[in-house]
């Protein structure tokens, strides 16, 4: 259910190819590169899998319909047990690696980057920090291209998720209001009769007469800004 097995799913059927076929054009392209494998394991050392070990960040090049090119990037490592384990260290010099890849040979096509980490790579991360961290390295440096970053309708719900307990809705006077709108992020601002109902999102519960509620993804939106500044 990981986004690189539903990517892998859907391109061989898009393709009409196999599993098999699609590692072997993974392998065809880093020879062309000149990548050599760091280790190659025998069947009884790991009974599943790529058999050939590459360097963290190693970037394979795999083209699809309509010209598409799609960056296949290792963020994980096998243990002894042959479960794949990441960690923050190994997304951030993975995304570096990329986005260096991409300066060198994206020729000004964009590129879109989903959240890396969130998912059975077991690095942990939670879509918003998997977002900043892809943000941050992005705002680095200069890039000879447009750089996406791709949050996934399940992302969206997670996203969500993050900000329960910190969206908030009251009604109250047009003044009031004023003055609370220089002191909270406010998402979403109603008037209804001599009165406005603001909802707010904040850490801290912003009026005594304020009432939790659920978050809507423009909630969470405006939240991960406010974490990002």
């Amino acid at each position: 259910n990981s986004n690189h097995g539903r990517w892998i799913k859907r391109f061989c059927e898009e393709e009409n190819i196999s599993q098999v076929d699609l590692n072997n054009r993974v392998i065809k392209n880093l020879e062309y590169q000149g990548i050599k494998a760091e280790k190659i394991f025998t069947r009884e050392e790991r009974e599943k899998g790529n058999l050939c070990k590459y360097k963290l960040g190693t970037i394979a090049k795999i083209e699809g319909k309509n010209n598409v090119l799609f960056y296949l990037v290792a963020i994980s490592s096998f243990d002894n047990n042959n479960n794949a384990q990441s960690n923050k260290y190994y997304i951030k010099r993975s995304i570096e690696t990329l986005l260096d890849y991409y300066d060198k040979d994206g020729q000004r096509d964009e590129i879109y980057i989903p959240l890396m980490g969130t998912g059975s790579s077991r690095a942990n991360l939670s879509c918003n920090e998997s977002y900043k961290l892809i943000k941050s390295l992005c705002l680095g440096d200069e890039f000879n291209g447009v750089i996406n970053i791709v949050i996934y309708n399940g992302d969206k719900q997670k996203l969500m998720e993050e900000c329960i307990g910190k969206v908030w809705e009251f009604t109250t006077s047009m003044e009031h209001s004023i003055e609370l709108e220089k002191k909270f992020s406010v998402s979403a601002k109603n008037l209804y009769k001599d009165k406005v109902i603001l909802r707010i999102v904040s850490e801290v519960k912003p009026d005594c007469d304020a009432i939790e509620v659920l978050p809507n993804l423009n909630d969470a939106y405006l939240y991960r800004i406010e974490q990002d500044e």
